[in-house]
């Protein structure tokens, strides 16, 4: 009787029993052993004992029998038949987008849908003929090698186990491509092929070597590096399968060597454990495992271009590319740029309608995170008329205050767009994720983490606005420009504060004047005190007219339309003058060198005394409100006259209109009829004329007459 011992468990065996376990590898060298004849009461390794060693080298003899003889390669031919037909149904046209659209490796629609078959269903899915020709002649050689070595149920393992590396490497290193093809698990089997060579040389006559190890080495080498020269081969799926293949190759054994009783069980388990649990933890954790990457390294993938390259530090928060950028968000792994369903610019998945995107913008006046949302959803019912909206709710967004509702834009399928909106000053951020409304909660890990991953530092133009002012003895200009870009991003009391010292330590520079002008607005009640300084200091057309614009933005029209007036009075012609009068609906026209307005009261000549008390009025706030209380009253009296004049017809009414457009002329242009019958088809279009006031424009549109005299001179300027 013999004795075997391994761990805690004992048997006894009859002799036959015990040569028929060494044979077969079912006893390793390190199980102990008593045999009563040969170790007494002793136990010993069974290494040590020369009847192991000879019914081991017994085993070896009859393994390399077994080689030589062959054994009929059913895995390989099931493997190799299984993929011929999926390839051939899937020519089949009711069955060929189906095929395309469910097997092939898609990582967007692993981890977010949960669709991990297609870790193995990629390595079964072939499309053109040379294509599967080249992996199934690789994979019957290989295949058959194999089965004779190690047997069919380790190739199978093997075979499975690389096609599983494959993919999953091909998922962290070409995550945006879909991929299929058996060649990460062709070259599992080849490494495998070589690895057997190498470990277990003793096993192979030298005939069979040439199938094995070194020699298929150069094959293998060779087939990869023809891989990397191809820019469509997923090389990734070709290296993951290359050591799966070879890694496992290493632990397995043919059935009748074992290393130990139950070891190629062990190994086979372990690696159907690793195939089952990855798919299973990628379909129920995709979304919380779904990597991010850079939003302008994603772009740049997809167009095929090079990363962004290092550039100068200019201030601020560093950046992975060395240079400052304001904006930083990531993106999910195997996005696209695209544009999405509501116009927004950003990425969208492959493998649903779904899409996120982050915006930066600069407006003209202070926002806020409501008016933000307020605005795309407006932009967004251009699109989904039916768009209907939560209320929204306070979040913490890119580490600033803000604001977020949901939108339901569609039905079918159901979409959900979640806004997040923060501002600081004029600027405004905003990230709208898109997902069918069925997958919410399921892709809410991936939302929050991509949300999360946003960053917005100071816009760029304050960084380096900040950097040209901080220099030594630093100019006017760069203070400016440093005062205005806080302005802008929301520092509006020391931005109002600088600007103002620069304009009291010289008073004379027209473009401090101009920016404490054009912020104004901003704060309407430092308007009246801004206004008149600057009006004393530079009393000049370039800062007239900024001032007649501040004013009309402030909503004081009146005042805006008198110091125009005012400033043409002293400066009759002058052009920038002039574009200013011109945006109040005032005329520009001249008679020797002086405003006609201000040379004649309709058809009467003013005599000097008039014109003196007209140029009197002072170039500032109260000579502007005065000046505009008379225009207004002109005005009323014209539009009064003017109203009046319509149920008269266009033959009392025209010239009254073209004496409101030119000004008191004694000789009006030739075509101010065509003019004015232009002008007049236009009233209820985008750009109606300026010059007339809104009250009329209502009126006159209505009027039949009138309609019927414009199109009269149109249709008959258009035919001579």
């Amino acid at each position: 009787m013999v004795q075997v011992r391994s761990g805690e468990r004992t048997e006894q065996l009859t002799w036959e029993e015990w040569e028929e376990r060494v044979r077969t590898g079912r006893v390793g060298p390190d199980v102990e052993v008593r045999i009563g004849a040969l170790t007494g009461a002793a136990w010993v390794r069974a290494a040590e004992l020369e009847v192991w060693s000879a019914l081991r080298n017994d085993a070896g003899t009859a393994f390399r029998a077994a080689f030589s003889r062959g054994i009929a390669p059913v895995a390989t031919a099931l493997l190799v038949g299984v993929q011929i037909r999926i390839w051939w149904l899937g020519w089949l046209p009711p069955v060929f987008a189906e095929t395309e659209r469910w097997l092939p490796k898609l990582t967007t629609a692993i981890l977010e849908n949960g669709e991990s078959w297609r870790l193995f269903t990629m390595g079964f899915y072939h499309e053109s003929v040379l294509h599967i020709a080249l992996n199934l002649l690789w994979l019957a050689y290989a295949g058959w090698s194999l089965e004779r070595a190690l047997g069919r149920a380790n190739l199978v393992t093997l075979y499975l186990s690389s096609v599983l590396g494959g993919s999953v490497l091909s998922m962290v290193g070409s995550p945006d491509r879909p991929a299929i093809g058996a060649s990460g698990g062709i070259f599992g089997l080849i490494a495998a092929v070589t690895v057997f060579g190498l470990l277990r040389p003793e096993l192979l006559s030298d005939r069979s070597r040439r199938l094995f190890g070194p020699a298929i080495l150069p094959y293998l080498i060779l087939m990869f590096a023809s891989g990397l020269q191809n820019a469509t081969t997923d090389n990734w799926a070709h290296f993951g399968g290359l050591v799966t293949g070879g890694l496992l190759a290493s632990f397995l054994d043919p059935p009748g060597l074992q290393r130990r009783p139950g070891w190629n069980r062990g190994v086979q388990a372990t690696a159907a454990g690793v195939c089952l649990l990855v798919p299973m933890v990628l379909a129920g954790a995709g979304p919380r495992l779904h990597w991010l990457r850079d939003a302008d390294a994603a772009a740049a993938a997809f167009a095929d271009a090079p990363e962004p390259q290092p550039e100068p530090d200019r201030g601020g928060a560093p950046s992975e590319a060395g240079r400052y950028r304001a904006l930083r968000w990531k993106v999910p792994i195997g996005w696209a740029p695209a544009s999405l369903a509501t116009f927004d610019l950003g990425v969208a998945s492959t493998a649903g309608e779904r899409g996120f995107a982050v915006t930066e913008k600069l407006g003209e006046l202070p926002i806020t995170p409501d008016q933000v949302l307020e605005t795309w959803l407006g932009r967004a019912r251009d699109t989904a008329p039916d768009a209907t909206a939560s209320l929204p709710h306070d979040v913490t967004f890119a580490g600033l205050p803000g604001r977020e509702f949901e939108v339901q834009l569609g039905k079918d399928p159901a979409l959900l767009a979640v806004v997040t909106a923060a501002t600081r000053g004029a600027w405004s951020l905003t990230a709208t994720w898109i997902v069918e409304a069925e997958m919410r909660t399921r892709l809410l890990p991936l939302e929050l983490r991509s949300r999360r991953s946003v960053t917005w530092g100071e816009p760029e133009a304050l960084v380096q606005a900040r950097r040209d002012a901080s220099g030594l003895g630093a100019d006017r200009p760069p203070r400016i420009a440093l005062a205005r870009q806080r302005i802008l991003a929301g520092e509006l009391t020391a931005g109002q504060a600088e600007l103002a010292a620069l304009t009291a330590e010289r008073p004379t520079d027209a473009a401090a004047w101009l920016a404490r002008i054009e912020f104004v607005h901003w704060d309407p009640s430092t308007g009246p005190v801004i206004w008149d300084e600057a009006l004393a200091a530079l009393p000049e057309p370039k800062l007239i007219g900024a001032v007649v614009s501040s004013l009309a933005r402030s909503g004081r029209t009146a005042t805006a339309r008198g110091l125009a007036e005012v400033a043409w009075l002293r400066l009759p012609g002058d052009r920038l003058l002039a574009r200013a009068r011109r945006s109040q609906g005032l005329p520009t026209a001249l008679e020797n060198g002086l405003p006609v307005e201000l040379v004649r009261e309709g058809q009467r000549d003013r005599s000097a005394d008039e014109i003196a008390s007209w140029r009197s009025w002072p170039l500032d706030l109260a000579g502007a409100e005065a000046a505009g209380a008379v225009l207004a009253g002109e005005d009323a009296a014209a539009n009064a006259e003017i109203r009046a004049a319509i149920p008269s017809g266009p033959e009392v009414a025209v010239p009254l209109l073209i004496r409101m457009k030119y000004g008191p002329l004694q000789v009006f242009p030739e075509d101010a009829a065509n003019g004015l019958a232009e002008d007049f088809l236009s009233l209820e279009g985008p750009n109606p004329p300026s010059w007339l006031p809104a009250e009329l424009r209502v009126e006159l549109a209505r009027d039949p007459l009138l309609a019927a005299w414009a199109r009269a001179v149109a249709d008959a300027r258009s035919g001579g």
